[in-house]
């Protein structure tokens, strides 16, 4: 089972990002494997992230796909958010991201992996091997 993270949701969708043929490889690979979830906090950091770095139709036009491809869409349930307040409370690191907090608990919940560039999950053992 894999979490796709924003950073690689951007990076397999445009060409101009840093990571795109390595986020291109891995999506190959992902999709063909049916196992992966993308949470509805990813799907909202997905439409800012390319509103802000792209234009706002890309980013309609992104979150479209992704609904539109059957995908299911992980909403978190209460004890989700609690655990992940939790765990966003004890970091000690400044810019740390709540959506990735919440990744991280639903990954060690779900037993699954996160697909991101983001250094951030390798020490928490769910960032995926790429």
């Amino acid at each position: 089972m894999y979490l796709l993270d924003t950073d690689f949701i951007i990076a397999s969708r445009f060409p101009q990002e840093s990571a795109y043929r390595l986020a291109k490889t891995l999506a190959k690979e992902i999709y063909s494997t049916n196992d992966f979830l993308i949470t509805e906090l990813v799907l909202m950091e997905v439409a800012t992230v390319i509103s802000h770095k792209y234009s706002q139709i890309q980013a309609i036009q992104a979150v479209q796909t992704l609904q539109e491809a059957g995908r299911t869409i992980l909403q978190l349930e209460a004890d989700d958010w609690k655990n992940t307040w939790n765990f966003f409370n004890r970091q000690q690191k400044q810019k740390t991201s709540v959506v990735d907090c919440s990744n991280i608990v639903l990954a060690h919940k779900l037993n699954a992996k996160v697909v991101s560039f983001d250094h951030f999950y390798e020490q928490f053992g769910v960032a995926v091997d790429y």
